[in-house]
């Protein structure tokens, strides 16, 4: 008489602690990241136009940095605020040298899913693989778009790795 009453304790206490986990948040979706150069004059171009500034910028419709040159993102706080320090993997650091050593004066556009959010003006060859960005989005976006951002590098790199 005593087994079946320890039993249904049993299974009810394992019911209740059940009931009494929360589920996961659903993970953020993946922040796709690319970066593009103002396009020369005779260059073949697509504007544009940054959400605060509403500067207009001329880029080369093709990134020369994408999601999957994204080694790590950081939010720092920098000179003029807070900004997003990234940092490019090692054959991207060495494309994006080539690409600013005779471009001084253009600018780099930072897109976040397609849209253009910060400009990074050129004045020297980016020789250590770093871009600070300060985004034209409020303060109170950036931590949590920099976990995702962080986050989606860490599913791509893994992936990437895998597939070595």
């Amino acid at each position: 008489m005593k087994l079946p009453f320890v039993i249904a304790t049993v299974l009810l206490a394992a019911l209740a602690a059940g009931c009494g986990t929360a589920d996961r948040p659903p993970a953020p979706p993946p922040v796709v990241a690319r970066v593009f150069i103002e396009a020369r004059p005779q260059e073949q171009a697509v504007r544009v136009v940054l959400p605060v500034s509403h500067a207009h910028i001329e880029v080369d419709p093709r990134p020369v940095l994408l999601e999957f040159d994204l080694a790590q993102v950081e939010l720092v706080t920098a000179e003029f605020g807070r900004a997003l320090l990234l940092h490019w993997s090692g054959a991207a650091a060495r494309d994006l040298y080539q690409k600013t050593i005779g471009s001084q004066g253009r600018r780099l556009v930072l897109t976040l899913d397609g849209a253009p959010v910060s400009v990074f003006t050129i004045d020297g060859p980016v020789s250590n693989g770093l871009l600070t960005f300060y985004l034209e989005l409020p303060d109170d976006q950036l931590p949590p778009l920099a976990r995702n951002l962080q986050q989606t590098v860490v599913a791509i790199q893994g992936r990437l790795a895998r597939q070595k």
